[in-house]
């Protein structure tokens, strides 16, 4: 019996030129040949009727072991040794079934055994870069490319399981008892890389979450008493000279700030991830504003007057509310854009826990942590903070020779480098330890960092003037009015006053000199318009050095006259 004509078949190639009398009648009337099950059908009807049959076979299959060790076992007839000159005169196979006989037979150097085939596993590369993608967590990679390849049967274990086959009747049933029976082989095949494993969430309320979530409700609680210390002293000289709509816009930002921390350290989800990202860039953007426009406002008044004239400086309400009106408008388009385009979401992160070497199950560590698939939504957020922080301690440096009395530019500037530092260390962990740290733990330091940044700014420059006394500060700003008043006032004497000192004394004249030049004297001279003062000057037309100013001070305007 010859193969059907889609199989490959050098049945007669063989009989032909090896001198053997076979024929094969087959239901095929032009080559004679058999279909698969037609040659089962004959195989199986042989052994009731005890009858010799030849045919093309294999092993191991399920028709070799089905008769292993019965009368109508499967005997080999042994064929000249395969070679390679063989192999290379074998029929073609298209021409196995062809109609005429001497292309069916071919060349007697192609006349020998088949050549032994060893079973080999091939896999794709395709199989393989699904399995070693780098956008997958090594916790997370299956280990199937390695069972695979690692995969081996040999013709006998085949065979077996053939016969297992087909004693169970089921392939799957026959398979899985081969298994049983052989368990330590099957154990050998499994790799070797800490398999199986099982997922275990990481316990949601850790002790970095702790400390994170306790500061930040610390620094919520903080700055809404500041916010609401400033509302009830708001008519106290240290709310007035700091002027109380800008300590409320800068602690409003805090607030915000803070609460994006709260959003932070909580358990992540979609929502907390969305809300944080938008708290703390306008938070951020409302707290620096009004603090970049205080700052410029007093280094206009220094160059304009060569030195701070009064010891309150206001920024103009139009200008404050209008500057953080529109900077928040841009920020809040461009978070809009951020949601829309990219959100931020809860994503899980994976690491394989050590465990004892006796341990039959490696456990997997699952980690949550919010994330945008892109990272250039968080590069423009921290440029945008580092501008203005820039802008700001820029503008703070230029100042850092205001005197101290009561101007506060010097405490501005403490609180502006404070802030230099933590955007520092914000860039530091996102942009250039992303891979070093755990993604969940990256979050919680986020967190961290706000919180101690709002404590930082409510220490540096909110609590000093919770803890200043209307006493206090009204020396401090007696000691300031003081220079101003007598700078001003003398610089307010103007000529006729000098003239008329001059005029009030009895001029000298010397008949020794040509020019008849005259004298003033230069006894100090009391002068209405330098009440309180003594003034030892001299008269410009009296040929002495103009810019000789002796200004000293013998009464100071009162406390009554300060306030009003």
């Amino acid at each position: 019996m010859r193969y059907p004509c889609t199989w490959t078949s050098y049945l007669d190639q063989n009989a032909y030129h090896l001198g053997m009398a076979l024929q094969s009648n087959g239901p095929d009337a032009r080559s004679g040949k058999y279909t698969y099950e037609e040659m089962m059908e004959v195989w199986t009807a042989a052994n009731h009727t005890k009858s010799d049959v030849m045919m093309m076979w294999w092993y191991p299959s399920t028709l070799y072991q089905t008769y292993l060790g019965t009368d109508a076992e499967f005997l080999k007839v042994n064929l000249p040794p395969p070679t390679q000159e063989c192999m290379q005169n074998r029929v073609l196979q298209e021409d196995q079934c062809s109609s005429n006989i001497k292309t069916r037979v071919g060349n007697a150097s192609g006349a020998c055994d088949e050549a032994a085939k060893p079973l080999l596993t091939i896999t794709s590369t395709g199989f393989f870069n699904m399995i070693y993608n780098p956008l997958i967590p090594n916790p997370l990679q299956s280990p199937a490319y390695d069972a695979v390849k690692g995969f081996q049967l040999s013709s006998t274990q085949l065979g077996e399981i053939f016969s297992y086959w087909f004693n169970a009747r089921d392939a799957r049933e026959g398979v899985c008892q081969w298994v049983v029976d052989n368990i330590e082989y099957a154990r050998k095949l499994i790799p070797q890389t800490k398999f199986p494993r099982s997922i275990q969430k990481d316990p949601d309320w850790g002790t970095l979450q702790c400390v994170a979530f306790g500061l930040s409700i610390l620094a919520v609680v903080a700055t809404l008493i500041s916010l609401l210390t400033v509302y009830c002293r708001r008519k106290r000289l240290v709310m007035i000279f700091a002027q109380v709509e800008f300590l409320m816009l800068t602690l409003f930002g805090l607030l915000l700030v803070s609460f994006g921390a709260t959003a932070l350290a909580v358990p992540p989800s979609n929502r907390s991830c969305t809300t944080a990202v938008w708290f703390v860039l306008i938070g951020y953007t409302i707290f620096l504003i009004p603090l970049c426009l205080k700052i410029s406002t007093i280094n206009r008044l220094i160059q304009a007057d060569g030195a701070l004239a009064t010891p309150q400086v206001t920024v103009p309400r139009r200008v404050l509310i209008g500057a953080v009106g529109f900077f928040g408008i841009c920020a809040v388009i461009f978070l809009l854009a951020w949601t829309i385009v990219d959100p931020p979401q809860k994503h899980a992160a994976y690491e394989l826990a050590p465990s004892n070497p006796t341990d039959t199950n490696f456990v997997v560590i699952q980690h949550h942590f919010c994330s945008s698939n892109q990272t250039y939504w968080i590069i423009v957020t921290l440029a945008w903070n580092s501008l203005l922080l820039g802008c700001a301690s820029v503008l703070a440096f230029q100042s850092r020779h205001v005197r101290q009395d009561f101007n506060e530019s010097q405490t501005l500037a403490i609180m502006i480098y404070s802030h230099f530092v933590f955007i520092i260390l914000r860039i530091i962990l996102l942009v250039f330890m992303p891979n070093e740290i755990d993604e969940s733990v990256l979050t919680l330091c986020q967190s961290i960092i706000f919180s101690i940044d709002t404590l930082v700014t409510l220490i540096i420059y909110f609590l000093p003037k919770f803890l200043t006394t209307d006493e206090t500060h009204r020396r401090a700003s007696v000691r300031m009015v003081n220079r101003i008043f007598t700078r001003s006032q003398v610089e307010k004497l103007d000529d006729d006053s000098f003239s008329n000192e001059c005029e009030s004394n009895t001029p000298k004249t010397s008949d020794n000199d040509e020019g008849k030049q005259t004298e003033c004297a230069t006894e100090p001279i009391d002068s209405k318009a330098a009440t309180g003062l003594r003034n030892r000057r001299s008269c410009r037309n009296c040929g002495l050095d103009p810019e000789v100013r002796a200004v000293d001070v013998e009464a100071s305007p009162s406390t009554e006259a300060m306030e009003s």
